[in-house]
């Protein structure tokens, strides 16, 4: 709508008439204190009027401003973000008040630009860990907002895009559900339910199509927490209304930027698919270590000695039913290019997805298409049946009063389903609002709800074990920006295509797409140099480093005693930050190897003598300051997509949580709680040493074959 006021000139004539009285209005009228003020003293600092703006550009910058409050201002979560910016003396030291009065006195706008950008670098330097969290995690949502305009498609030369993905019409015809309700239980009508799988990420979705297609009248249900989004019908990745916290989700000292799916398919279905074999060389040596440490037997993975047999076939039954496939050299764009030409390591991904050239609407092949509307559809290939409940979140798993070594089933609430055109709601006809609490009985519960989900569940359900939620690995990512002079172009063609292990398998370097509101959350400069990047959008290049991270005690999840939620504390190690920093120094020198002619990292720690945004134009530069870093929380921008190791595997009880059968072990008896089972990402022992979603689906195989046919 706002694109097609933009190209109305006899809107723009009356809209720069008005703007200017209206925006004298604000500034002079606004308590210094109201929600509307400090949304506009953000928008002003971080989106400024400044002299390259055309009088038409900095009406519309208005506009937008004024159209974003009023998209804003109704939503009370937005306003509980701004609050502690209205209380600003209440929040910063008395260090910061005395030596910045003339802000405190005059107002933000009263004080020069420079004398801003001094005032909001204090802020991030010196305030407490958790003033700094909630301000970096505001920064986030706004200069996602604020660039994310008409005007920013203009200003970078960027094609258009609607607000909304585009939605496809797709017929899926499903049988009717086998599911009701009695008296607030879920009961399936064919008899017992069999296997009760809570999760529809990789593995939960192996598990229940694996069952559902071998084992004779077996009845399966799947339980997801989020909506069903129809196949083919959308463009899914990097939708945050399918994320997990609305793709929000930061650990608690705002050091780490946490991404999740919450969606039936889990991350199959928001990633972008990038696909590392487990018969990788660095994979491969961590499978071994889970096998050497007893967490694993060997016939797992083997079939004679260490031949692998078995996981290379449970792979190729992968690669065939989710569609892998290999990205061929003509796919490699300009971006991706930089990095395959740059590293001697550098290779192309496998990708589980169709070619853009094959005139798809949707590339990407999610475990909802290959493996659950699949077995939901049954047919002469499925000796069993296969239910689904999406929209319902497991509150806690129910034990048998007589036997505690027993799970009788779970306990779910039911939740809003996503109001969108492409989402499938109420599958089984319950038609039950959201709130509503039902319980499900079954033989047999596996948990494949991730490393937060599946860890959620043990901890509210009181499991006996101290391990649950210990020792999280994260694979923290941090991108690395490199200006050229000549344009790259990195939204054309495939956005990710090419990668590069460092030599000692100690972290990777992925290529892959960024937007101008990426680019603008990771910026660590001001307003004036975030908008002079975003105007230069086209000729930025650039990938990001992967860190193959430790697993330390001290990084967990855990349950809020005051607050009732879960969290998640994680802090890199030392050798953590020894590793992260070569890999940057890396990076730097691959982009000025390869024409950049300057480059820059996502952080706002103080890295030279000024305390102002200064990119590298050397490699000698960014060596210098890049091992000046100190990773502190708040000021850098570090995202995790890969949660691991919440529930690990191990043959002994009081430091594992799961035993070598995927069984959950109980601390107070030393032995199995026998039908209850983990698989999923949470079960893994240290980092599987690359992107783990491959790995995952493998897995799960494996197990999901023991488990029918006691392979």
């Amino acid at each position: 709508m706002i694109t097609k006021l933009f190209r109305k000139k006899t809107f723009l004539v009356i809209f720069i008439l008005g703007t200017t009285l209206i925006w004298g209005a604000i500034k002079h009228s606004d308590l210094p204190s109201s929600y509307r003020t400090v949304h506009h003293v953000l928008y002003d600092y971080y989106f400024p009027a400044n002299e390259e703006l055309t009088y038409i550009q900095k009406a519309k910058r208005i506009l937008f401003r004024e159209v974003q409050w009023y998209k804003l201002s109704g939503n009370q979560d937005i306003k509980q973000l701004l609050n502690p910016l209205r209380r600003l003396k209440d929040h910063v030291p008395d260090r910061i008040k005395e030596e910045f009065p003339d802000i405190f006195k005059q107002g933000f706008y009263g004080v020069s630009s420079d004398r801003q950008e001094q005032f909001v670098n204090a802020i991030f330097a010196d305030s407490s860990p958790e003033f700094r969290r909630q301000i970096f995690k505001l920064r986030q949502i706004w200069l996602y907002i604020l660039y994310s305009s008409p005007l920013v498609e203009e200003l970078s030369e960027v094609p258009s895009k609607p607000e909304e993905p585009p939605v496809f019409d797709v017929n899926l015809d499903l049988p009717p559900s086998r599911l009701l309700i009695h008296k607030d239980e879920i009961i399936h009508q064919d008899g017992e339910i069999d296997y009760l799988v809570i999760g529809s990420g990789p593995a939960g979705s192996v598990i229940t199509h694996e069952l559902a297609r071998n084992k004779p009248n077996c009845n399966v249900v799947l339980v997801e927490s989020g909506s069903f989004v129809v196949p083919q019908s959308t463009i899914t990745e990097f939708n945050s209304n399918l994320m997990e916290s609305l793709n929000l989700r930061q650990s608690i000292s705002g050091g780490l930027v946490i991404r999740n799916g919450a969606t039936v398919g889990g991350g199959t279905t928001v990633n972008i698919d990038l696909a590392f074999s487990p018969e990788l060389p660095q994979i491969q040596n961590k499978l071994s270590s889970w096998v050497n440490s007893g967490a694993l037997d060997k016939t797992f993975f083997h079939k004679n000695h260490n031949d692998w047999k078995k996981l290379k076939e449970a792979y190729q039954w992968v690669q065939q039913t989710v569609h892998t496939r290999h990205v061929d050299s003509d796919e490699i764009n300009r971006n991706n290019r930089i990095l395959f030409d740059g590293d001697p390591l550098a290779k192309t991904y496998d990708l589980n997805s169709r070619k853009l050239s094959d005139g798809v609407n949707v590339p990407k092949v999610s475990a909802v298409e290959a493996l659950i509307v699949p077995a939901l559809k049954g047919g002469d290939s499925y000796k069993g049946r296969l239910s689904l409940i999406s929209d319902a979140k497991v509150d806690q798993l129910i034990f048998d009063q007589n036997n505690p070594k027993l799970v009788t089933g779970v306990r779910l609430q039911f939740m809003t389903p996503l109001n969108k055109p492409y989402v499938r709601k109420d599958l089984n006809d319950f038609r039950q609002s959201a709130g509503y609490h039902a319980i499900i009985k079954a033989k047999n519960v596996i948990l494949s709800a991730g490393t937060l989900g599946s860890c959620e569940i043990l901890l509210r359900s009181s499991v006996k074990n101290n391990q649950i939620g210990r020792g999280i690995i994260a694979h923290p990512s941090m991108g690395i920006i490199g200006m050229f002079n000549h344009e790259i172009n990195v939204l054309d063609g495939l956005s990710a295509s090419v990668y590069a292990p460092s030599s000692n398998g100690e972290y990777f370097f992925e290529a892959m797409s960024a937007d101008p509101r990426f680019i603008a959350i990771v910026h660590p400069g001001n307003g004036h140099d975030i908008l002079k990047t975003i105007r230069r959008f086209k000729k930025l290049g650039g990938f990001g480093i992967m860190l193959i991270d430790e697993s330390s005690p001290q990084n967990r999840i855990y349950i809020d005693q005051k607050t009732n939620k879960v969290e998640i504390d994680y802090k890199l190690t030392e050798s953590d930050k020894n590793r992260l920093r070569q890999g940057l120094i890396d990076a730097v020198r691959i982009l000025i190897s390869q024409g950049a002619s300057y480059t820059f990292v996502p952080t706002a720690e103080k890295l030279n003598t000024t305390g102002t945004f200064s990119p590298f134009k050397s490699v000698g530069e960014a060596t210098i300051a890049i091992n000046q870093m100190k990773f502190i929380d708040g000021l850098n921008y570090l995202s995790s997509a890969h949660l691991q190791g919440s529930n690990k595997l191990g043959s002994l009880p009081n430091s594992s949580v799961v035993s070598p059968k995927f069984k959950v072990w109980d601390q107070s008896t030393g032995h199995e709680i026998d039908n209850l089972y983990v698989c999923d990402s949470s079960v893994f022992p240290t980092s599987v040493g690359a992107n783990p979603m491959q790995s995952i689906y493998t897995i799960a195989k494996l197990f999901v074959d023991r488990l029918i046919f006691k392979a």
